[in-house]
């Protein structure tokens, strides 16, 4: 008891003076500028920017910061939805007419368009306002999925005496298309100022059915403004080009782009060479991908920002990885150019070559974006095969062939390592990763019987302890292999950019587990005790720290499977006053995990701390909102597959009879009561697992890969 109440002592301390803080705020130049001005060029992918068509973009490189923006919106990658969730600050939608957004003086179907707002809204606009035509339907759509609250943006600018203004547009004969209001909108459904009507666009000369952005009088209106403002320009020529992409022939498509980006970059140069002498902040950015062009290179877009200090690559605290900013990073960054005492969550790294170190970024996260099924699949088949051959060895009581059988249940044991080594080789082709993977997960295994036989102890032994050691190593020692291996979590997806992700973490804790029921079984001494222990208190530190693994789920299963298998090591039947103990521990740790996220700025807090204020600010219906989410995510994980429903009855079945007295669970545990009470750990942490992970049917379904393996091993050591 007194060891298990100084190790809980022990894990909070650290929590809160360990890093207390991860990264200091960049605030150099953070001071209240006269005009933020924001280039929004649609469809601009990375591959665009090159020194002789856009010698402007290329060139700031040097001067700017640039990075890559996740597109990632509340439901799909498009300019409605991202438009949104800028505006918000936080996931959010549009609507299907949230592009149809007009002067108010403008004629809109016969009607004045400030007239038809004013019917609709019950809001009368200035002459001189933007109308959102389908406010009232934004604000639907957001409020009754939970969503962002749009309007905030414009709100904020307007609140610190700034004016807000829209000019140009993507439209097409016949058909308006202006998405790029809804960022700067208030809660009213308007923007300040601007033009978005045809003042901006021209019709094209030699094909009268076409119109384009008349850039010289875009850059005349920005010209004319003087007050102090928060401008956004809509270029939307490209987006033009790719609705109409059929009527162009492949060469002329290609030769049209290249004359819209040099035309798109020589009006930003001369709009930043007239606001030279102003103080200003400046954003290029493109907030959604290409709607025609599915390929997954432009999925993450490219970014500029100028402001003072800012120079190189840029990152955020919500990403904490290396050249990618989200859509809601551009909120707060905008009103930190506005509200000087603002910290601005998106910062700049300094490095030689800002676009060649995106694309080498990029390059790696579409390999993975695009392959992880596929490679995925793959292996679970490899594990799925290995397992069913050893158990159908086992059955037909094929003993003799136990190095085979080992052989069987080690490899899929090794599969995680090597993915997780596998990006230090920077392979980009399919067919070599799976390849070289194969080989080096063969080896892995094979390597283990040859360290085994000189240590005299389980070849399982060696590969659960390479995955503890190069999981730990990486994590401590930031080498950032976990973030870029493919059997992790998604860069372009979004749901996770860093701390330790539940496939890792349900191997960190399967092979602490397995490892710990190994060394005891064989060793039983006080030294072996209390490597256990330690091993055990370092994972739940690992994955408890908010400046390391910053998983909650993870370190609610890892106190209740390892405290559960500690007392089980030890031939300690768990009471009441245990079961509370765990409790205990368990809650004082995510207690230590909040009250240590909540000590940094607002701005670098995780995902953990911004719950809780969430919850504190709007109460139990944000909780209950929170839950709702992660049960939505929890099917939608299990339903990707039909095989995930089967895996879900495999674990809670297995689980049933190994956990409750059965004649499986009697035999086991005569066989070899320390193994046994490592399965049983580990079946419990399935069982957390899925309880208290959005996703945890992932890492459930790793435990139970562990107790499967555990218990061959337990059969292989019967005589």
């Amino acid at each position: 008891m007194k060891k298990i109440i100084n190790f809980l002592i022990a894990i909070f301390i650290f929590n809160l003076i360990i890093f207390p803080e991860y990264i200091k705020a960049q605030t150099d130049g953070n001071t209240q500028n006269e005009k933020i001005i924001i280039y929004m060029i649609d469809n601009l992918a990375l591959s665009d920017i090159t020194p002789t068509n856009t010698p402007f973009l290329w060139k700031i490189q040097n001067e700017w910061a640039t990075g890559l923006l996740n597109t990632s919106a509340a439901k799909n990658r498009t300019f409605k939805n991202a438009c949104a969730t800028v505006s918000a600050g936080q996931s959010a939608v549009g609507s299907a007419n949230s592009h149809l957004n007009y002067n108010a003086a403008e004629n809109c179907e016969g009607e004045n368009a400030g007239t038809v707002f004013y019917r609709n809204t019950g809001i009368k606009p200035g002459k001189e306002n933007i109308v959102i035509s389908s406010f009232v339907v934004i604000e639907k759509n957001n409020r009754k999925r939970n969503l962002g609250d749009v309007g905030k943006l414009g709100e904020e600018i307007s609140k610190h005496g700034y004016t807000t203004y829209i000019i140009g547009n993507a439209d097409r004969p016949g058909y308006y298309y202006r998405p790029g209001a809804i960022i700067l909108m208030n809660k009213k459904g308007l923007v300040d100022k601007g033009a978005v009507d045809q003042s901006t666009t021209i019709r094209d000369p030699n094909m009268p059915v076409f119109i384009w952005t008349d850039y010289d009088a875009i850059n005349n209106k920005i010209k004319n403004i003087k007050e102090k403002s928060v401008i956004l320009i809509e270029y939307g020529d490209l987006n033009r080009l790719e609705a109409m992409s059929k009527l162009f022939s492949p060469a002329n498509y290609s030769l049209e782009r290249q004359k819209i980006l040099k035309n798109i970059d020589s009006s930003i140069a001369e709009i930043e060479k007239y606001n030279k002498s102003t103080k200003h902040c400046s954003y290029i950015i493109n907030i959604a991908p290409s709607l025609n062009g599915k390929n997954p290179e432009n999925l993450l877009t490219p970014v500029f920002i100028k402001k003072p200090g800012y120079n190189g690559i840029l990152t955020s605290y919500s990403t904490r990885r290396d050249g990618i900013i989200t859509l809601i990073n551009l909120h707060d960054s905008i009103l930190s150019c506005i509200v000087p005492e603002k910290v601005d969550p998106v910062f700049a790294i300094s490095v030689s070559y800002p676009l060649q170190t995106l694309t080498k970024i990029n390059k790696k996260a579409v390999f993975n974006y695009v392959n992880q099924p596929f490679i995925l699949t793959f292996y679970a088949i490899i594990a799925l095969l290995s397992f069913s051959g050893a158990i159908l060895l086992i059955l037909l009581k094929k003993k003799k062939l136990r190095k085979l059988i080992y052989f069987f249940i080690i490899l899929p044991i090794s599969i995680p390592a090597t993915l997780f080594v596998m990006p230090l080789l920077s392979i980009n082709s399919l067919l070599s990763f799976i390849i070289i993977s194969f080989i080096l997960s063969l080896f892995i295994g094979i390597m283990s019987f040859t360290i085994a036989k000189i240590l005299r102890i389980s070849p399982l032994a060696v590969v659960t302890a390479i995955n503890v050691i190069i999981i730990t190593a990486d994590m401590i020692g930031g080498f950032e292999l976990i973030k870029n291996s493919i059997m992790s979590y998604q860069l372009i997806s979004g749901i996770r950019y860093y701390g330790l992700g539940n496939e890792y973490m349900g191997i960190l804790i399967g092979s602490a587990i397995t490892w710990a029921a190994l060394k005891q079984n064989q060793n039983n001494s006080l030294l072996s005790k209390c490597l256990i222990f330690s091993l055990f208190a370092l994972v739940i530190f690992l994955l408890s720290s908010p400046h390391i693994g910053i998983n909650v789920g993870g370190t609610i299963t890892a106190c209740i499977s390892l405290s559960f298998t500690w007392f089980n090591l030890n031939n300690r039947q768990l009471k009441a006053k245990d079961i509370l103990l765990i409790i205990a521990l368990t809650i004082a740790i995510i207690s230590s995990m909040l009250i240590s996220d909540l000590r940094m700025p607002v701005n670098q807090q995780s995902h953990l701390g911004n719950s809780f204020r969430a919850v504190i600010n709007e109460g139990y219906k944000e909780a209950l909102n929170i839950i709702k989410q992660k049960l939505y995510l929890h099917l939608k994980i299990i339903n990707y597959t039909k095989l995930g429903w089967i895996l879900l009855f495999l674990i809670l079945t297995v689980s049933a009879l190994i956990l409750k007295p059965s004649s499986l669970a009697i035999k086991l545990k005569n066989n070899n009561p320390v193994i046994f009470a490592g399965i049983q750990g580990l079946l419990t942490g399935a069982i957390t697992a899925l309880i208290f992970n959005d996703s945890g049917i992932i890492p459930a379904g790793y435990l139970m890969a562990y107790a499967l393996t555990l218990t061959i091993h337990s059969l292989l050591s019967t005589k």
